[in-house]
């Protein structure tokens, strides 16, 4: 008993075989033209979806800056507080303290610009690779057209 599957599976395999041995229909320019204009839309949204993050996330982000670090902050005064000990080791301590907050300063603040902006850069890398492998397989198929018309004005 033949399966409705087989028969589409079977089906699909004349189809693609058919369209081989006629000069496969990606071969020709009106499909490389859709292609292109399939990059077309697909840089355009791409941009927009990169921009649309930028300004959601970077305002999300950048929108409620507290500075809890620095000379003013109450974790540097609640640490300063507890500084004991000569005025050597007291400016030893308070110092550290503020290098700590500035390091966790710029390590929050890094973290916020990778949200924002590793998204996009990813994303236009992956079109980077989709407009590459595109321009790859029109350079293939002009190739194969330039043999198959070399092919048949050797044969004529």
């Amino acid at each position: 008993m033949v399966t409705k599957a087989h028969d589409t599976e079977t089906a699909i395999v004349q189809i693609s075989t058919a369209a081989h041995k006629a000069g496969a229909a990606w071969d020709e320019p009106q499909d490389e033209l859709m292609d292109t204009a399939y990059l077309f839309w697909f840089k355009r949204i791409a941009i927009a979806l990169a921009l649309a993050w930028i300004v959601g996330v970077g305002y999300m982000q950048f929108s409620d800056v507290i500075s809890d670090y620095g000379l003013g902050s109450a974790s540097y005064q609640r640490g300063a507080s507890e500084c004991e000990g000569s005025y050597a080791s007291r400016y030893d301590c308070k110092s550290s303290i503020l290098i700590a907050g500035e390091n966790q300063a710029f390590f929050s603040w890094m973290l916020k610009f990778m949200i924002v902006f590793l998204p996009p850069i990813g994303l236009g890398r992956l079109y980077a690779a989709v407009r590459r492998r595109h321009e790859a397989e029109i350079a293939q198929a002009a190739r194969r057209r330039a043999m198959k018309r070399r092919d048949e004005a050797e044969t004529a």
